[in-house]
């Protein structure tokens, strides 16, 4: 495993060295190169970016290596750093995934709405505040990096609202835009005020509900077509006013669409002599008398009248008059007061369900966090009953994490092997994990500033990775429960000038996340 995450960081070098005039892969490196895919899959950069920084660095100094042909044992030691540094980031990338589980979500709904193409100055916004939170994490402050990603969530569900909405609505857009470019708001308003009209009512579907696909495609669909309804009458009354003889052949055309309707109704002349009203009227009244076939038209009214009356005793309306359009006029009036009071009761059930809902809440709201913190405060001093203080300490840090700094393990001078007497001790530790079953667990390894810093970092994530490697086995712990990393002397909490002070700063640190 650790060659191939050697292989990932020098084909990463390859690929930057690629922007300075590389044109193929130095033999050295060519086994690096499969790996550049998975790299860019678990966006290093994105999870990890102060870590990946570092190693950048360093995959510049591999670059310049070997484009000045430098000696073989140079180009190798670089190598080996850069492939450490790509650990770093790797390691560091899956801490970070580990830590912001919950706020990939929203992320990836907005990646999916296509939001970085459509959408592309909300997600640009929405991605600069997640990688604020990423670089929090990085930095080793989660509790930080936690609260930088509460603020990308309702930055990236705006993206993947404005991304959808321009997916469905964006053909709409474009031929309300046509059309006003085409003179539809001066030729043909009314069409074009409808399309605009039609258009809205989809953005509000989709505000309320982004995910609702029936309505909204309904509506959007409308508003396309009377925006090229708009654009077909702007044209036409445009060729009207550069040509008058173009009056008479518009209205030809419309006479010859209504004869094909008369024809299908089997009638010998629609007559447009008199005038489009006349004419009207005879296309209504054969449709009407197929209505009426096979009953005339008086029983046919007679049965309607009965069926509304029948209907207006049941809405509880005292009179039902014999005249059909009033019957419908009284159904239609009594029909909308019964919807407004259905309304009313309901918003008044709402109102108070909302309120028992609230109280509810806050009641359970207040009894979960007493027993909560009831339970962690019995937790914290049962972790202090465990530990003996010539074994470790309790250390609590001011994001709220609790630290078991295990002064009891002593490695031997750069060994990280675990010794025998320290495995009551990493019991007592695998107890105390067992009280936050929820926790993730971080195991730190450092070292006092004695040495190299490069194997001083080497040193402390081959111990923190055996003091993990440990609890793991005797706790069944998840790898994504549980990780390790190194800090070497990054991190010391004694002066490195005396013995004593050197003494503290080699330890192993057991992190328990909340």
């Amino acid at each position: 495993m650790k060659t191939i995450i050697r292989m990932a960081g020098l084909v990463v070098c390859l690929v930057l060295a690629s922007g300075v005039g590389w044109t193929q892969t130095d033999p050295r490196l060519e086994a690096v190169q499969q790996l550049v895919d998975s790299i860019q899959k678990i966006e290093g950069s994105v999870f990890a970016p102060a870590t990946w920084n570092r190693a950048e660095k360093k995959l510049t100094e591999a670059q310049t290596a070997v484009s000045t042909q430098r000696s073989d044992k140079a180009v190798n030691a670089l190598a080996a750093e850069c492939e450490t540094r790509m650990q770093d980031v790797l390691k560091a990338a899956e801490v970070a995934k580990l830590a912001l589980e919950q706020y990939l979500p929203p992320r990836a709904k907005a990646r999916e709405a296509k939001a970085p193409e459509l959408a592309p100055a909300l997600y640009k916004q929405a991605e600069a505040q997640f990688m604020a939170a990423t670089g929090k994490v990085d930095d080793g402050d989660v509790k930080g990096g936690l609260r930088e990603a509460d603020k990308s969530l309702p930055l990236f569900d705006k993206a993947e609202l404005e991304a959808i909405k321009s997916d469905i609505m964006g053909k709409a857009d474009t031929l309300i835009r046509k059309a006003v470019e085409g003179g539809s708001d001066k030729f043909a308003l009314a069409t074009l005020d409808r399309a605009r009209t039609a258009r809205e009512k989809c953005d509000a579907i989709l505000t309320k509900d982004r995910y609702e696909r029936s309505e909204s495609l309904a509506e959007i669909k409308r508003a396309e077509y009377e925006a090229r309804h708009a654009v077909e009458i702007a044209q036409s009354v445009r060729s009207l006013e550069r040509n008058d003889q173009a009056w008479e052949k518009l209205i030809l055309i419309y006479e010859m669409q209504m004869n094909r309707a008369g024809e299908a109704l089997a009638l010998p002349l629609v007559p447009f002599n008199a005038g489009p009203g006349p004419a009207g009227d005879t296309l209504v009244a054969a449709i009407n008398g197929l209505k009426g076939r096979g009953q005339s038209s008086s029983d046919y009214q007679s049965h309607i009248t009965q069926r509304l009356q029948e209907v207006a005793g049941k809405l509880g309306m005292e009179s039902a008059p014999a005249d059909p359009d009033v019957l419908i006029t009284g159904i239609e009036t009594r029909l909308g007061e019964l919807r407004a009071e259905r309304d009313r009761l309901a918003e008044n059930l709402n109102q108070k369900s909302a309120q028992m809902d609230q109280l509810e809440q806050s009641q359970g709201q207040v009894t979960a966090e007493l027993e909560a913190r009831t339970e962690q405060d019995k937790k914290i001093a049962r972790a202090k009953e465990i530990i003996a203080p010539a074994e470790g300490e309790v250390i609590f840090t001011a994001t709220g994490d609790m630290v078991l700094r295990l002064i009891g393990i002593a490695f031997d001078v750069s060994k990280s092997e675990i010794k025998n007497e320290h495995i009551a001790l990493l019991q007592k530790v695998r107890d105390i994990i067992d009280l936050f079953p929820q926790a993730k667990i971080l195991v730190e390894g450092h070292t006092d500033g004695v040495g190299d810093a490069g194997s001083n970092l080497r040193l402390s994530e081959k111990r923190a990775t055996a003091v993990m490697q440990y609890l793991r086995q005797i706790g069944g712990y998840s790898a994504e429960r549980i990780n390790a990393v190194g800090y070497g002397a990054e991190r010391p909490v004694a002066s490195n000038d005396s013995q004593e002070g050197r003494a503290k700063n080699r330890r192993i640190d057991v992190v328990i996340m909340h």
